[in-house]
């Protein structure tokens, strides 16, 4: 007898605990240079369509700044995870209510079942703990830039080239007129650090108030996230913000709103190397007819007493991107994970879930375990 493809208590397959029907799977293999794409489309049950995107993009977990978003492994390839859902009535004609909307509706109004087309892509996406790597989603922007300095022409002289400009008794004019227009040019570059995924509270509660803290300051030793740069010569000039809400949850009674944030912070790098050798950043000025020299301010008595501060305030620009709280460790008992140790730092807490298994993982061994991210308190 031929099963009712429509029915779905007649399907053989099933995914997340849901019965599905495959319909057609495709993709694409990658070279070095490239990705690996593949997409399923599936029938399931039009009442089970929040449950299934749950169980492709688990609720995400957050490390302070660092948000992890958990996704599904494709059946049979396990270096491909879920990219992207979209979904659509299956028969022509007929709508779907898989939100419930219409709830006094006769049974025969709506479709039963519910076409997806799961999409995919390669990844190396792995549990990695509480390892904190704060590039898992940064993006480094750079663009080149600079400033026109009137560099003044008191104290300079004309030579016809380098060579008599350094030579004892070359031919030298000195200039005698102060404006001729001596311009120079001080190359920067812009920097941008794209945060697209940070907990809402997080950034409210901290991240916020570390970047009002820095703004219009320098960095006092070398900014690791920006490949080493040198003291002083980033400059944090601000950010721009975004929202962006996402819901998650199993069913319409169930749905939950968390918020996200995506940042964009500005940074302006100034980095000259003097012959000298002295790298010259932001607290170095043109002075005319002397060249590059470090600016202090205050006070006489400061100065006599050795307290004069730069111009500007120098401070740690690492700390924006300090994620690691401490973990908590689960255990696995045979059929949940229960907390075994908590290592949580600066009253952050662990997690209200415990961990749970990653669709098409095997189950672990009883006695295992691992570790999941302290979250904000």
């Amino acid at each position: 007898m031929t099963a009712n493809y429509l029915v779905p208590s007649e399907w053989r397959l099933s995914r997340f605990g849901i019965p599905v029907k495959l319909l057609e799977r495709s993709g694409t293999f990658g070279g070095l240079d490239d990705i690996s794409t593949a997409k399923e489309k599936y029938l399931i049950p039009a009442t089970s369509l929040l449950a299934f995107a749950s169980g492709t993009f688990p609720k995400p977990f957050t490390a302070g700044n660092k948000i992890c978003q958990l996704t599904s492994q494709m059946p049979g390839l396990p270096f491909m995870r879920s990219k992207r859902i979209t979904w659509k009535a299956h028969v022509d004609g007929k709508p779907i209510d898989p939100f419930n909307t219409d709830p006094t509706a006769d049974a025969l109004t709506y479709g039963p079942v519910v076409e997806v087309d799961v999409e995919y892509r390669s990844s190396n996406q792995e549990d990695e703990g509480c390892i904190d790597d704060p590039r898992t989603f940064l993006e480094i922007i750079g663009n080149t830039t600079g400033e026109f300095l009137h560099a003044g022409a008191g104290n300079c002289w004309w030579s016809p080239d380098r060579a008599s400009s350094i030579s004892a008794g070359g031919t030298l004019d000195r200039n005698k007129n102060p404006n001729v227009p001596v311009t120079l040019t001080v190359p920067h570059t812009e920097w941008t650090l794209r945060w697209p995924l940070i907990f809402g509270p997080f950034f409210e509660e901290v991240l916020v108030h570390k970047l009002r803290a820095r703004m219009g300051k320098v960095n006092i030793g070398e900014f690791n996230i920006l490949f080493n740069a040198a003291p002083e010569t980033v400059l944090f000039v601000g950010y721009d913000y975004r929202e962006h809400p996402i819901f998650t949850g199993e069913t319409v009674d169930t749905l939950e709103r968390a918020l996200f944030v995506e940042v964009d912070m500005k940074f302006v790098e100034k980095h000259v190397v003097n012959e000298d050798g002295i790298i010259i950043g932001h607290n170095h000025f043109w002075r005319e007819g002397i060249g590059w020299q470090y600016v202090s301010c205050g006070t006489d008595q400061q100065k006599d007493d050795g307290q004069l501060k730069p111009l500007y305030t120098r401070v740690d620009m690492n700390d924006l991107f300090s994620t690691q709280q401490g973990c908590c460790t689960y255990q696995w008992d045979g059929s949940v994970y229960q907390l075994v140790s908590e290592g949580c730092l600066g009253g952050w807490r662990c997690p209200d879930d415990a961990p749970v298994l990653d669709a098409g993982v095997g189950v672990p061994e009883v006695g295992s375990t691992t570790n999941s991210p302290c979250v904000p308190p």
